[in-house]
């Protein structure tokens, strides 16, 4: 399965406190999947906020969950449209895995 993510808590916390001026803390995975949870920083209420929310996108049409857009057409697929003009998030990861 591809879109897997490695979250290490140590030092990604902190660094990520630090960049956003933010509270954020992360339990170490490893090999965290789409469908788990992942802490990401959102902002609510003109505040960023750690938020955690499960990876990845399923659309009612959608047999399995959706992890990859193409930065070319992101803005303008219905799957990812909504999300990419009002909801979007910074998902703190120490590495990617396609």
């Amino acid at each position: 399965m591809c879109g897997r993510l490695n979250v290490i808590d140590d030092p990604l916390p902190k660094i990520v406190s630090d960049m956003l001026g933010s509270d954020f803390s992360a339990e170490t995975n490893t090999d965290l999947r789409p469908t788990q949870n992942v802490s990401t920083v959102m902002c609510l209420n003109n505040a960023l906020q750690q938020v955690d929310l499960q990876w990845g996108i399923k659309p009612d049409w959608a047999k399995r969950i959706i992890v990859n857009a193409q930065a070319e057409t992101v803005a303008t697929k219905p799957t990812f449209r909504q999300a990419f003009h009002i909801s979007r998030v910074v998902v703190p990861c120490s590495g990617w895995y396609e």
